[in-house]
């Protein structure tokens, strides 16, 4: 037999980090288990050459959840404010800031009434827009066009949803009050990876374990009740069919911090209720970024903003950024980081030629907004990856899973695809963590 845990966390992003650290805090034997040879998950940054790159933009907003976590775990690297998320409107990028007076302005007292009283009323009963059409469910509070168009841009950010059509209007309804208690962002100074490494150090230093290369083969249950893991060793195999060895690590306590279907890879899916299972299936679908980033010689706009675009060729939503006009450390001294996603589903993956054509109409509408850009390249990378669990009508809120494994004692779920209604992913990941560490420490007494 192997060691004996209080707690085994399974998925070393931000809601397996941040659970093990807030464990480690109250004294819990912890061990976190990661396959990957690093930690942070989605939110990974990589480094190389002077070159810091992410998979995907992770910028956080000031005071919510994630940075509620961050100072629970007393993490607190160098980070850049910005506050300014541009549209293109009348012909240019503006300021969304600089939009709102103009738009509001255009509608009528009857109009600002019905807006303030659905929209952004924080009494309404959320539970009840879950199953909604947000394009439905908004045509029926604003009528004005423009007005519909911005809402739809700043929810399609929040949410990575592409269409209205497709977002819960419980989705747009939290969109919108988040926007409106909030519009500061911050990005790590040096990459999101280095607040990943410092969550690491405190889960280590309060006592916690970690160990990376580390699959969970198996979770162990019996009488349904949870036994422990079996906890592979992650190898590149040099001749067909070579695998590593298994060790068993006992706990009375599993957390599952990886999306919450991919819970059936390690544990037959017979051993939940149907009602669980539903659920979990039932969230599966994700949304997808799909986009480049390139290291270029020189800036092409000298704004600290994040542009949101609708793509003209392609039809899809999408956003513009270049990191290093907030944070120069994340390039070389006197280069740049340029990024260009579009938001799309995930389910593209399966039709590489459609990939490959939305890769050549990004690159058509980057030239038209800035001519030549390419030009200033020393390297440019194409990517697709897994962005978050969609929040589709009768997928967001109380459609996905809970914190409890229904049937099975001792085991407990976190991260962005569980039932916290924040947004983003990151926020909803820092959200989930803190939620069950009260839960599962309550169990502990």
């Amino acid at each position: 037999m192997g060691a004996t845990y209080d707690a085994i966390v399974i998925g070393a992003g931000i809601a397996g980090l941040g659970i093990s650290g807030i464990l480690a805090r109250a004294g819990k034997k912890v061990v976190l288990l990661e396959k990957n040879s690093h930690v942070g998950g989605r939110a990974a940054t990589f480094k190389k050459d002077g070159w810091v790159r992410s998979i995907g933009q992770h910028a956080a907003l000031k005071g919510q959840r994630y940075d509620t976590l961050l100072q629970t775990l007393g993490v607190d690297c160098p980070r850049e404010y910005f506050g300014d998320l541009q549209m293109y409107y009348e012909g240019q990028f503006k300021s969304i800031l600089d939009i709102i007076p103009t738009l509001v302005a255009r509608l009528s007292p009857e109009d600002n009434l019905r807006i303030a009283e659905k929209l952004l009323n924080p009494a309404v009963d959320l539970d009840a827009l879950d199953d909604i059409s947000a394009d439905v469910w908004i045509k029926e509070i604003i009528t004005d066009e423009v007005l519909l168009d911005f809402m739809r841009m700043a929810t399609v950010i929040m949410t990575t949803i592409p269409f209205m059509k497709d977002m819960a209007a419980s989705t747009l309804k939290e969109s919108i009050m988040i926007i409106t208690r909030t519009m500061e962002t911050w990005l790590a100074a040096n990459g999101m990876g280095e607040f990943m490494e410092a969550m690491a150090a405190d889960i280590r230093r309060h006592g916690g374990e970690i160990r990376t290369n580390t699959p969970v083969e198996r979770i162990l249950i019996k009488d349904k009740k949870v036994l422990g893991v079996l906890a592979g060793e992650k190898i590149v195999a040099e001749v067909e069919g070579e695998f590593g060895n298994v060790t068993t690590i006992e706990a009375p306590v599993v957390i599952s911090a990886i999306p919450v279907w991919e819970i059936f890879k390690i544990a037959p899916q017979d051993e939940f209720p149907q009602d669980f299972v539903k659920k979990a299936w039932n969230v599966s679908a994700h949304t997808a970024n799909l986009g480049l980033t390139a290291g270029l010689k020189k800036s092409v706009y000298e704004g600290r903003g994040l542009l949101m675009v609708d793509y003209p060729s392609l039809g899809y939503p999408g956003s513009i950024f270049m990191p290093t006009n907030v944070c120069p450390n994340l390039a070389p001294a006197g280069y740049q980081l340029f990024e260009a996603s579009i938001i799309c589903d995930y389910d593209i993956r399966k039709d590489p030629e459609q990939l490959h054509h939305m890769m050549a109409m990004l690159n058509k509408d980057l030239q038209t907004w800035f001519p030549g850009w390419d030009k200033q390249a020393l390297w440019i990378k194409n990517y697709f990856h897994y962005e978050e669990p969609k929040r589709t009508p009768g997928r967001a809120g109380r459609h996905r899973p809970d914190y409890t494994a229904a049937g099975i004692q001792g085991l407990f779920l976190c991260g962005d695809s569980i039932g916290s209604r924040c947004l983003p992913g990151m926020e909803c990941a820092a959200d989930s963590a803190m939620t069950c560490a009260e839960i599962v420490l309550g169990t502990m007494k």
